[in-house]
């Protein structure tokens, strides 16, 4: 199985090549931001036939280079078996309210794209009630949806029109204050230690939340691609998967939302057992600062960590240009103290 963690800014773009009886299989996952959506739409294109795309959730870091590809083939049919992603068509929004989140623009773009192909190709199979229970199966390839939760889903609906009749004019550079800030300078500052034992509650917004993630097993190998998705509810999936015992042996896992301190938690960690961990950012864009120091200080402290096995934490961005923005993440010393190392890598054989 190969992972390839295109460069996508400061969004996820995702390929992954396998095998399903005996011939390949391609899955591809989210499409990043506008900044890089032309040249992320052309190497899906270069792909040729995709047997899975998934849209994890409608933020423009991951939707753009979606956008791009599926217009690429407005006058012919779409080379994708199945195209999963939970738009916004459904929320039910008053035409007399202006709506300038970009976010649910995308999303209805996107939408539209996709029933325009519907009506070209009828075998074209769209889904948009992915959820945790929502699985795939093909020879001895599984795929096991773990986020969002059904609850999740209905919530979203009510929420976001609650939302936005709050914040009629919300645009995306204030969408981007309701992230959390992250004390980036104090945390650099902080031992590994003293970061985990101020685990503090953590906030994730709705549509993070409502983030599809999933277990792929394929070739005798098991991934977790966990999009923005909320730590606890991906845990809660896993726990319905059947015939999977606690804790889950990982060959990779994605770190969630660009490895954000509020997207992990120790109760995901005691859920799984892994030793390489991915981080697909170059490190933010104006309030966002990604990944956090704490992430990774969470993920070596994690209660199924194998201290004698090396920890690889995996960027798709040069350190040099993360850490221009987050500061240090893991010093050289402790890297060695840890047992861990931190590298540019991306493409992945698992």
């Amino acid at each position: 199985m190969e992972i390839q963690l295109l460069p996508a800014e400061y969004g996820d773009a995702i390929i992954i090549k396998t095998m399903a009886e005996g011939k390949p299989f391609t899955i591809v996952v989210d499409g990043g931001p506008k900044g890089t959506s032309d040249e992320i739409a052309q190497i899906y294109k270069d792909l040729g036939h995709i047997d899975l795309m998934i849209l994890t959730h409608f933020d423009e870091d991951h939707i753009m280079g979606l956008i791009k590809y599926v217009k690429l083939f407005r006058e012919e049919q779409l080379p994708v078996d199945r195209f999963w992603c939970n738009c916004a068509q459904y929320i039910d929004i008053p035409n007399d309210t202006f709506i300038s989140a970009a976010g649910y623009e995308n999303a209805n773009t996107l939408a539209a794209y996709l029933r325009a192909q519907r009506l070209q190709n009828p075998a074209f199979e769209w889904r948009e009630d992915i959820q945790v229970g929502t699985s795939l199966t093909k020879g001895d390839l599984s795929l096991y949806v773990v986020s969002p939760s059904p609850e999740i889903l209905t919530t979203l609906k009510d929420e976001y029109n609650a939302y936005i009749r709050k914040h009629p004019q919300i645009d995306e550079e204030s969408e981007s204050t309701d992230i959390a800030s992250y004390r980036v300078e104090q945390d650099a500052k902080t031992a590994i230690d003293d970061l985990v034992k101020n685990d503090k509650p953590r906030s994730v917004n709705l549509w993070n939340k409502a983030s599809i993630a999933f277990l792929l097993i394929a070739e005798g190998k098991q991934i977790l691609i966990t999009g923005d998705a909320d730590a606890d509810i991906i845990a809660g999936g896993l726990e319905q998967i059947p015939g999977i015992e606690m804790p889950i042996q990982l060959d990779f896992m994605k770190a969630a939302h660009h490895g954000s301190k509020n997207n992990i938690s120790l109760n995901l960690l005691e859920h799984i057992r892994c030793n390489r961990f991915a981080f697909t950012t170059n490190g933010g864009i104006r309030n966002w600062y990604h990944p956090d120091r704490k992430t990774m200080a969470l993920m070596l402290r994690g209660k199924n960590r194998e201290t004698e096995k090396l920890v690889e934490f995996l960027l798709n961005y040069p350190l040099e240009t993360i850490e221009s923005r987050t500061g240090v993440l893991i010093s050289a010393e402790e890297q060695t103290c840890e047992n861990c190392i931190i590298k540019l890598q991306r493409t992945i054989e698992v």
